[in-house]
């Protein structure tokens, strides 16, 4: 498979789940590790950014063009681009290109300084895991949850959500059965059900437990938190919760 126009914040995601599936798991998943070593990624530099980007506050590194196999930038009267990678040569191979000259390579720096200097959002990690923890039973969160729709978008649109469920998918003769992965949301009802009983039987409920893994548990977990502050999240909420919003409110109110 090939990914074409991968921004920063999806590579930092890809990242964070090598980490899940793979490099901090203890048994690591074959199936994703095996889709993983066989995609190409063709990346992109942000050089605009969007009223709900908070990137720049969640460790994305501008500068680190973490596994990507070609890196493109938009520059005033072209494209630069670079090669990462062998896969990436190989591509390139019987394309006609110029070389790149020094003022390129100091205009796409000047273009990565510029694009982190416009992100307004953030989100600020100091002691951030702590300061949730001290509030989780706050009743704010019961504001979050009359306002949340519980539809599930922000999960289905999240680069690191990996919550999936097993299924069996039987054939109607009965002569085959298959197990496999389907997704799922910690926003559905079913998902903390165990024996009947729902241990996250309210909205408000399921929300804090989405917000504090992706802020909290993941650091607990990983080493780091599982945001990459894209704010796709915020853009498909059909209640206009802010995930960056949300977060700063629950650890400022006292």
């Amino acid at each position: 498979m090939a990914f074409f126009d991968v921004r920063k914040c999806d590579l930092k995601a890809l990242s964070i789940l090598d980490d899940v599936f793979i490099n901090k798991n203890n048994y690591p998943d074959d199936y994703y590790k095996a889709l993983r070593e066989n995609i190409f990624i063709v990346a992109v530099n942000c050089s605009e950014v969007s009223n709900v980007c908070f990137c720049s506050s969640m460790n994305v590194d501008f500068n680190n063009d973490y596994m990507a196999d070609i890196v493109l930038t938009e520059l005033k009267d072209g494209f630069l681009l670079e090669v990462k990678t062998e896969k990436g040569k190989r591509l390139l191979e019987g394309l006609v290109l110029q070389e790149a000259k020094e003022d390129d390579i100091k205009e796409k720096n000047q273009v990565l300084t510029q694009t982190y200097t416009k992100i307004k959002k953030s989100i600020n990690k100091e002691n951030l895991k702590e300061d949730l923890y001290k509030k989780i039973d706050h009743p704010y969160w019961e504001n979050i949850g009359i306002r949340c729709f519980g539809c599930s978008s922000c999960t289905q649109v999240c680069p690191t959500c990996f919550c999936f469920d097993i299924v069996e998918r039987n054939s109607l003769d009965g002569s085959y059965s298959e197990r496999v992965r389907v997704y799922d949301s910690c926003f559905n009802p079913t998902f903390a059900t165990v024996h009947k009983f729902n241990l996250r039987d309210k909205i408000s409920f399921r929300y804090r437990h989405w917000l504090l893994h992706k802020m909290a548990y993941w650091q607990d977990q990983f080493g780091d938190v599982g945001c990459v502050g894209c704010g796709r999240c915020i853009t498909w909420c059909p209640a206009k919760i802010d995930i960056e919003v949300e977060t700063n409110n629950v650890r400022d109110i006292l």
